[in-house]
């Protein structure tokens, strides 16, 4: 058929088409062919509208207009119910309307109420009102004009009309386009808006079907602000994983506070917005874990599939390798869609041409590209078999082998993990058995996959390699694989296995001294990471074993006696505990407040055993703590000798330390938690009452009396306890002494030789008479309560 042709069938046809429809009609045809066509909408009344019309219009001329629209927006009507509405239909209950619809076009009868919302109910009464007395019919609606209603009822045209008028009064464009089902089309839209449900508008309505009031829910203005608010719930949620991220260890180690991490947010987010993930996102923090296990798995599967004859004699090993290839073109697009940072620039890279142009210029793209094949779907196809002699069965498998590239990736990962976590030291272990692992993996594959490219690129000489002398042919691939294993393992140890004679084709010779050489690296690396492993774990006891060296020199060279050699030992030992470690340097680097910190949980433990402290407040507690002289004592040390002027008081944190009094009456032993010495510095002159003297190793913190009285003095509580404490000691010393005394001097009497007995003797600390008296914190707070009372 020709244009000619067409052109006149085109024509014909519309004068067809025109004669179907009268003159008279045509317009109306075309108005409501055009409604149907591109970019038309159906027309509805907003609330903001009705409302300006009702308050705006003037009753005089549109006070009809106004309850027809009051009614039919209520309840939903058609323009035919609206008509056909009569008087009777209409209660007027005094604060609500009970309007009833008897006649619907589903046959359904509905009623609705009209609530007292603004003037509605006034309006309604004032049209009533002016209802002359002689109608003979019942009909609600009668012609209105100039404030006045006559006796002929409202048609369907002039009823249907309601709308246009209401929209040509508030000036609204396409007033033609709100014809009488506006109204009902008006109502359940804002019933969709205020968020009734579908079956709620279906009932309201009269529809049988939910079909119409599920598309006015769907197209509501809360089901749109809903869906609006998930998909920005959705996109925060997207950008909450893709900006930087606090939860990323990484960001604080090249962001270092709060305002940088802000700044690179809004920056990242000026910048790129939702296309690129910042390389410190929560994101990539797991990201970068899952990638750790991907990339082993990759490195432990590819050589299988480049070396061997047919991997899928192992169960489910296809399927699985299909899924890690996927994962790995997945993986490439992470690259195109990640950021980098720049060390030397110290910022993060997150222009996307930069990106890909760096990424596509790296060796890793090439050797992802490559080995990303699925040579699952080649090498393991029905129609390729993969025993028999194959150029492209041996490219394919060749390609496999590109993703040794990615060898070091999974340790960069790791050490990226270990130095955010704090685990360097398993991070060396790790690393080192990983290492291994791998490449003797590669290795022993590779050993099989050399005579594997000569089977394939020249199939010829395939019965010259070392798989068939050993008659490996046609075997399971476990097979295959520990044949390779341990011919590496040979070479790499640097012995020669004696199982098959067979001539060495020079690729092997080429082989076999690449694996020696590297091999010897293998185990000269092994064996110096170990070294290193046990040097850093163990730093602290070889550091104390040089210190004990040059100890035991300084003895020789000053010539000292051997007790003291002991008793200097014992106290390095103690004080150590065969670990050094330079504390004044580890102290001397931390901040004022981690020094506070630090001395309060050094001293803090034993002075909250102290029922003395309980009085004081914590941060009188931190105050004292800081003025704490740790100070370690020996057995036999003497810390103090009675009848000494003393300027200190002791906290014992731990040991146990004997006390004796001025003439040698052994009173009793204090042990943790116990504080001695505070009666010199209570009572104005007053030398020491009792000798103390370490029984066992102590740790003993001393309060100087500057100390004391600016931390003590000044707690009125505190001071009355210790007051009380030091004139009961006092008291049970001067006690304790006489009894003493006077025991010794009987015993002198009483003794024929007249030998003066030492109260140091173990004869008068053995007596079984000699009454001892205990001396300590609840004793002390006892007898302090019956002196009181």
């Amino acid at each position: 058929m020709n244009n000619c042709e067409s052109e006149e069938i085109v024509e014909a046809a519309n004068i067809a088409i025109s004669n179907l429809l009268p003159t008279k009609s045509r317009s109306l045809y075309d108005i409501a062919y055009n409604r149907t066509g591109d970019g038309y909408q159906a027309k509805k009344l907003t609330k903001s509208e009705i409302d300006r019309f009702l308050s705006s219009a003037d009753d005089k001329e549109f006070l009809m207009i106004k309850v027809g629209l009051i009614l039919g927006i209520a309840g939903a009507c058609r323009t035919d119910e609206l008509v056909n509405l009569t008087v009777d239909d209409i209660e007027d209950v005094g604060s609500s309307l009970i309007v009833k619809i008897p006649n619907t076009k589903t046959k359904i009868p509905r009623i609705f109420v009209v609530t007292d919302v603004g003037n509605m109910l006034e309006l309604f009464r004032k049209y009533l009102s002016l209802r002359p007395p002689h109608v003979k019919h019942k009909r609600l609606f009668l012609y209105y004009k100039a404030g006045k209603c006559s006796s002929q009822p409202v048609g369907k045209n002039t009823m249907g009309k309601i709308p246009s008028v209401v929209a040509s009064y508030l000036k609204l464009p396409d007033v033609a386009c709100y014809t009488g089902h506006c109204l009902r089309r008006s109502s359940a839209t804002l019933l969709a808006d205020a968020g009734v449900d579908i079956t709620t508008i279906k009932r309201h309505a009269g529809w049988k079907s939910k079909t119409v009031a599920e598309g006015y829910v769907e197209n509501s203005i809360e089901n749109k602000t809903k869906i609006a608010n998930q998909v920005l719930k959705l996109k925060r949620k997207v950008l909450e994983y893709i900006i930087i991220s606090e939860e990323n260890p990484n960001s604080h180690l090249h962001f270092k506070s709060e305002t940088l991490l802000r700044e690179e947010k809004i920056r990242q987010l000026k910048t790129v917005g939702c296309i690129l993930i910042h390389p410190f996102s929560k994101l990539r923090k797991w990201y970068d874990i899952y990638i750790i296990f991907l990339y082993i798995s990759l490195l432990l599967t590819k050589p299988l599939q480049g070396c061997f004859f047919s991997t899928s004699q192992l169960t489910g090993f296809v399927e699985y390798t299909l899924i890690t290839d996927l994962l790995s073109w997945i993986d490439i697009a992470m690259h195109f869609l990640t950021g980098f940072y720049v060390e030397r620039m110290n910022t993060v890279e997150l222009r996307p041409s930069v990106v890909t142009r760096k990424y596509i210029c790296s060796i890793y793209f090439l050797s992802d590209l490559i080995s990303s094949v699925p040579a699952s779907l080649f090498v393991g196809h029905h129609s390729m078999d993969p025993t028999k002699p194959s150029i492209r069965n041996g490219i394919i498998r060749i390609m496999c082998l590109f993703k040794v590239a990615r060898f070091v990736s999974p340790l960069v990962y790791i050490y990226k993990f270990a130095r955010t976590s704090k685990t360097m030291y398993r991070y060396h272990i790790i690393c080192n058995i990983l290492i291994l692992v791998l490449i003797g993996h590669w290795i022993a594959c590779i050993q099989f996959g050399v005579s594997k490219l000569r089977f394939n690129f020249l199939p010829e000489t395939r019965n010259k390699t070392w798989i068939s002398y050993a008659n490996l042919r046609g075997k399971h691939i476990g097979t295959h694989y520990v044949h390779s294993f341990f011919k590496s393992s040979a070479y790499i140890i640097g012995i020669r296995i004696r199982s098959h004679q067979y001539e060495v084709l020079p690729e092997e010779y080429i082989l076999a001294i690449l694996t020696y050489i590297l091999g010897k690296f293998l185990v000269m690396f092994t064996w110096i990471h170990l070294a290193l492993i046990i040097l850093n774990s163990r730093s602290t006891n070889i550091k104390f074993a040089e210190l004990i060296n040059q100890l035991e020199e300084y003895f020789k060279q000053k010539g000292l006696p051997f007790n003291l050699r002991n008793r200097i030992l014992y106290y390095y030992h103690f004080k150590y505990q065969k670990q050094y470690m330079n504390e004044n340097k580890v102290k001397s680097l931390l901040s004022n407040n981690l020094k506070k910190e630090l001395k309060l949980h050094e001293c803090g433990s034993s002075l909250r055993t102290v029922a003395l402290m309980a009085a004081l407040s914590p941060r009188e507690i931190s105050k004292l703590s800081e003025c704490l002289v740790l100070e370690i004592f020996l057995p036999n040390d003497r810390v103090y000798s009675s009848g000494t002027y003393g300027d200190a008081m002791y906290f014992l944190s731990s040991g146990t330390v004997a006390v004796y009094t001025h003439s040698g009456k052994e009173v009793c032993h204090l042990q943790d938690g116990s504080y001695f010495g505070e009666v010199s510095l209570v009572v104005p002159r007053q030398p020491r009452l009792a000798t103390i003297i370490a029984i066992e190793p102590c740790h003993v913190y001393k309060l100087s009396r500057k100390d004391f009285e600016l931390c003590l003095l000044r707690n009125k509580t505190v001071m009355e306890k210790m007051v009380r404490s030091a004139e009961n000691k006092l008291n049970i010393f001067k006690n304790a002494d006489e009894k003493y005394t006077a025991e010794i001097r009987r015993n002198q009497d009483d003794c024929s030789e007249g030998k003066e007995l030492d109260g140091f003797t173990e004869a008068s600390r053995g007596r079984e008479d000699d009454k001892i008296v205990w001396f300590n914190r609840s004793k002390v707070d006892k007898e302090v309560e019956v002196h009181e009372k």
